[in-house]
């Protein structure tokens, strides 16, 4: 399987809408703005979970996922189900990587919500600290697993910032089309440019999420027409955007931004049938 297709599997193309309509974009951006990514490197204060805590909640495994959640979750007839996905997911974005399936289990706190996963773990967002996963609605499954992966691929915090933060969208899971939405934001005047996503490092991607759309979408643009090793330059590169991209690519940022900007067009129409 080349590039192209991983990122096609991955990437999950909705093809429901026809046309991008206002509403459409207000419900895309509402969304993005709840819980696009909502992956929190970062906790309220100095909190640490009792050992208790947890004794009385209800397990159930799936190979070398376990789920551990309060006993009457509304979500409790899917644990199951729910497992064999992060088993199925950990797979395929390890494949995408091209490393190794850690061997060590993971275990998966789901709480109820929001409210319980904050006042017990003190943490604004869900987050993976090593194999233990901590989530909750809303959010997407696959934002914290991917967390605890991509230091197995690249221990490196990237300086630019929304690269990250659109891998972790990338693989969300969500069924997401960030294409359309990027093409929604350009409708709306609320385009990000490559070369601000590029230079700003101050991003929260707990408050700016719709970033990410913009970061998944260029992300899956740069793969296909870049590669992967490119990238993985790109993700490590200690110079300023601009020349990273110059010296990746031979072209300057505005340039690959019209690239990507036609990607996302063409991968658009793609799901409407449109050549």
């Amino acid at each position: 399987m080349n590039e192209t297709d991983k990122v096609k599997r991955v990437f999950r193309l909705n093809r429901v809408r026809k046309i991008r309509h206002p509403l459409v974009y207000r419900a895309v951006l509402s969304l993005l703005v709840v819980c696009i990514v909502g992956c929190d490197n970062g906790s309220t204060g100095n909190y640490e979970i009792p050992d208790t805590a947890y004794q009385n909640w209800s397990r159930i495994t799936v190979g070398k996922v376990t789920m551990i959640y309060p006993p009457g979750h509304p979500h409790e007839p899917n644990m199951q189900s729910t497992a064999a996905g992060y088993e199925s997911a950990q797979a395929q974005i390890c494949n995408f990587f091209g490393i190794p399936v850690p061997t060590d289990s993971i275990y998966v706190y789901y709480y109820t919500g929001l409210g319980q996963g904050r006042e017990m773990t003190g943490h604004e967002w869900v987050f993976a600290d090593s194999n233990h996963i901590h989530f909750w609605m809303p959010s997407f499954l696959g934002v914290s697993l991917t967390d605890y992966l991509l230091p197995k691929w690249i221990a490196k915090e990237p300086k630019y910032s929304f690269l990250k933060s659109g891998l972790l969208a990338l693989f969300d899971f969500s069924g997401n089309n960030y294409h359309e939405s990027v093409l929604n934001f350009i409708d709306r005047g609320h385009l990000i440019s490559l070369d601000s996503l590029g230079r700003d490092t101050t991003s929260n991607i707990n408050t700016e999420r719709y970033q990410s759309a913009h970061a998944a979408s260029f992300i899956a643009f740069y793969l296909d027409t870049y590669g992967k090793p490119s990238f993985e330059q790109l993700y490590q590169s200690e110079d300023e955007f601009a020349a990273a991209i110059k010296r990746l690519t031979s072209l300057e940022t505005d340039s690959v931004q019209a690239l990507w900007l036609n990607f996302a067009e063409q991968k658009y129409n793609e799901t409407l049938g449109i050549q």
